[in-house]
């Protein structure tokens, strides 16, 4: 059987500045989705910084991933924005009623401050934890919604497609809005010490074509 010649952080390290590594990495985003594993409801982990803290130390514990991340998942930066979301026991979060629902709604939305909005607080407090716990093992990282993402879970996804080709300069609007929250979550990610990963599922080109993504 192969046996590691680094630790897990050395890997990630090696590997981010494209040196010689001893095996390919292996990142496994679990997030929520591994909690029940841990004895944890998807609603319990979604509002508890510790439970966040927990699931993310266990699973490297039990999978040994080359690093660790908590997410604010595609829908927490919506959320602290003013989107409302539905929290199920056992089931994936999902937008009970977005932020806008007009048009002119953009006008009243505003950037999300992450130390006080929506989950983002606990996110980092999560992170926070996680790091003091393992962080001198395991490269840790931040995820969060990439701008279509968060600004789907603002305005609905049929919404944001329709609006993109009859209002562009509102969508900019709130593109503008969305990418400085991401900004202002970022900088405290990097206060923390902590990588970002970011996903965009929503930019998929079967969604949104690239002339309307490149304007």
């Amino acid at each position: 059987m192969f046996k590691d010649q680094m630790t897990h952080k050395e890997r990630m390290i090696a590997f981010s500045k494209g040196e010689k590594i001893d095996r390919i990495p292996i990142s496994l985003s679990l997030g929520e989705a591994i909690a029940p594993s841990f004895g944890y409801g998807l609603d319990e982990y979604s509002n508890s910084a510790e439970i966040m803290a927990n699931v993310a130390i266990n699973s490297f514990r039990e999978f040994g991933s080359d690093s660790e991340s908590i997410a604010t998942t595609l829908r927490g930066m919506g959320e602290a924005m003013g989107s409302k979301i539905k929290y199920p026991k056992n089931s994936i979060p999902y937008v009970e009623e977005p932020a806008v629902k007009e048009i002119n709604d953009i006008d009243k939305l505003k950037i999300a401050d992450p130390q006080k909005d929506g989950r983002l607080p606990l996110c980092l407090k999560a992170l926070r934890m996680t790091m003091d716990a393992i962080g001198n093992e395991v490269s840790v990282g931040g995820g969060i919604a990439g701008p279509f993402s968060v600004a789907t879970c603002l305005v609905g996804a049929e919404n944001l497609l329709r609006w993109i080709i009859k209002y562009p300069e509102k969508v900019k609007q709130l593109m503008e809005l969305v990418t400085e929250s991401n900004n202002r979550y970022i900088k405290e990610l990097a206060n923390l010490g902590v990588g970002v990963s970011i996903a965009d599922p929503v930019t998929s080109s079967s969604l949104v074509g690239k002339k309307f993504v490149s304007s």
